[in-house]
């Protein structure tokens, strides 16, 4: 076997070489993605079912505060001010709804997060 075989042989040797390391990269990598994006999907799940909770509270706590009113305003007409308990239960109220629209804000702000990093990594595929 002459010197430009003997070359040929082992530059054949490093590209199967390389082309094996490439392929247990991209093996691996394809499995950290598919873990990542499975974590991304299940956390985006999870912040939207904490979202709905928190607007269906939100509603609910909406509706008390609609309700309370109504009657505070059938106490004024009737000449007689709200009993003292109602007036701290819609201040209760007021701070609670308060609250909730605070967070619903941050996990709207946080689910938009999720599903740009999502779309970004199934952009990189």
């Amino acid at each position: 076997m002459n010197l430009e075989e003997q070359r040929f042989i082992w530059y054949k040797g490093q590209i199967f070489l390389m082309i094996t390391t490439l392929l247990e990269v991209n093996k691996q990598w394809d499995h950290q993605f598919r873990s990542m994006k499975q974590l991304y999907e299940k956390q985006l799940a999870e912040m939207k079912a904490k979202l709905d909770v928190s607007e269906r509270k939100i509603s609910e706590l909406e509706e008390e505060r609609h309700r309370q009113h109504a009657e505070a305003e059938r106490f004024r007409v009737l000449g007689r001010e709200r009993p003292l308990q109602e007036t701290k239960e819609t201040k209760v109220l007021s701070e609670a709804l308060h609250e909730m629209k605070e967070e619903n804000k941050l996990l709207k702000q946080k689910n938009a997060s999720m599903i740009r990093k999502k779309e970004h990594y199934e952009c990189e595929i």
